[in-house]
């Protein structure tokens, strides 16, 4: 097996080794919707969100309120308006409603409403395309994928099958090991050992920064990881959806919802299923 497997199935051995993935209570997306919406991603959703953000800023949590109402009042089905409000009315201490909110946002997205709401630190790993497919020995979702019906698709069983992909790659285990002392959680030891491996040619550049920027959103630093992934694609003619469906991700938890959906819906006119359903559950306006 190619050197470049190995260590990044060591890389990726290693954090699930540390236990940065909770299985147990991770949401279902069964039932979600398939449909790509071809929305104006400008929208006046878009701006009133903006509106909400800044008025937080300054600290004027009832005129952000009146932004997340207005939101709904136009779209009310728009998850990032339903999970905004959760979040500001438990932060303000009205935790019953902020309950109410944060329930019928999972009862209408569990998927995105997880991903909107992750906190803590690598909380976001099991959102996250973490290698390109077409750079792996083996697809991700087989090779009778033009068989797999879109109505059978699910996030957790692509990502799923993705750690095992890479994971169970002959001697990730034991390379683990050796990375551990280098790696240690630590985010600037983690970029030094991407940057050595890209340096030895053990991996290529265009994914050196695509795990670079993994680590940044495992790591909550969304500027870093678009950066991250902006080199990916200097380093890539033509951009695997996997990066685009990534950085989609980070703008959108920048509350950049214009070049977000944007990505998504790029990465999902490619063909990448992920980017398709966290489109239908995060860009419906």
């Amino acid at each position: 097996m190619p050197n470049r497997f190995k260590l990044v199935a060591s890389l990726l051995t290693f954090l699930l080794a540390s236990s940065l993935i909770a299985q147990v209570n991770r949401p279902s997306s069964a039932g979600l919707p398939t449909d790509v919406p071809r929305a104006n991603f400008n929208s006046r959703e878009v701006g009133l969100l903006n509106e909400a953000n800044r008025l937080l800023r300054f600290g004027r949590t009832e005129e952000a309120i009146m932004s997340y109402d207005a939101i709904l009042g136009i779209r009310p089905n728009w998850l990032p308006g339903i999970v905004g409000k959760a979040e500001l009315l438990n932060r303000i201490g009205r935790t019953a409603e902020a309950d109410r909110y944060k329930q019928r946002a999972l009862r209408q997205d569990p998927i995105a409403t997880g991903l909107l709401m992750a906190r803590g630190r690598n909380a976001l790993l099991s959102y996250l395309a973490l290698y390109p497919e077409s750079e792996l020995p083996v697809p991700v979702l087989g090779d009778d994928v033009d068989d797999v019906q879109i109505a059978d698709f699910s996030l957790e069983s692509y990502f799923d099958q993705q750690l095992r992909r890479i994971i169970d790659l002959p001697d990730s285990s034991a390379l683990a090991m050796t990375l551990k002392a280098k790696i240690a959680g630590n985010r600037t030891a983690s970029i030094r050992t991407l940057h050595e491996f890209m340096e030895d040619r053990l991996i290529s550049e265009d994914l050196g920064f695509m795990l670079e920027g993994n680590l940044d959103m495992l790591n909550h630093d969304y500027l870093g990881a678009v950066a991250a992934y902006n080199q990916a694609m200097d380093f890539h003619f033509e951009p695997w959806p996997e990066i685009t469906y990534n950085r989609g991700l980070a703008f959108i938890l920048l509350d950049n919802y214009t070049n977000g959906c944007a990505e998504l819906q790029r990465s999902a006119q490619e063909g990448f299923e992920p980017a398709r359903r966290m489109l239908a559950g995060l860009c419906n306006f």
